[in-house]
């Protein structure tokens, strides 16, 4: 019978505050829209005003972090995360993701040029497959994050691994 009565007023008091934080929701809405309210007063009362201008997203200044898996015949995954924050795999603010570019060669190059683009990768993971003739080849792959404005951040440090033939 105890546990009953606590239950219900549980959720009595759950009930209560869903209706009060609507009801405080709409009256901050109401602050924020009053003209006539300085910003003072709104920051007084707890209320944050609302932004004139937005915030620009600036162009990526730290580089990815790659590390390559062959997972499977004539294919590698590609794990990548941020090189400020290495144990995430969360990207970096404003950032719509990683592009990804292979070269294979046995030396890997050191123009980024000479790397063919391979995929836009918004995922902390990507999978790149390979032609049959490129088997037991070194692929090498270059990363760079790229923001919701189209603009590019700095090279990743170039992660190589053998494309499995069998």
């Amino acid at each position: 019978t105890a546990r009953d009565v606590a239950k219900a007023a549980t959720e009595a008091k759950d009930a209560a505050r869903e209706t009060l934080e609507e009801d405080l929701r709409v009256r901050i809405r109401m602050i924020q829209a009053d003209p006539s309210i300085s910003e003072e007063a709104k920051i007084e009362a707890g209320v944050r005003p609302h932004k004139a201008t937005r915030t620009p997203i600036p162009a990526p200044h730290t580089f990815p972090i790659g590390n390559v898996i062959a997972s499977d015949r004539l294919e590698h995954t590609v794990f990548y995360s941020d090189a400020a924050t290495p144990t995430k795999r969360a990207r970096p603010y404003g950032i719509t993701g990683c592009e990804i570019y292979v070269s294979v060669n046995d030396v890997a190059p050191t123009d980024p040029k000479q790397y063919r683009f391979v995929k836009l990768g918004t995922r902390s993971s990507e999978v790149v497959t390979f032609d049959a003739a490129d088997g037991g080849k070194t692929a090498n792959y270059l990363l760079r994050w790229v923001n919701t404005k189209g603009e590019a951040g700095p090279w990743s440090v170039v992660a190589s691994a053998t494309i499995p033939a069998v």
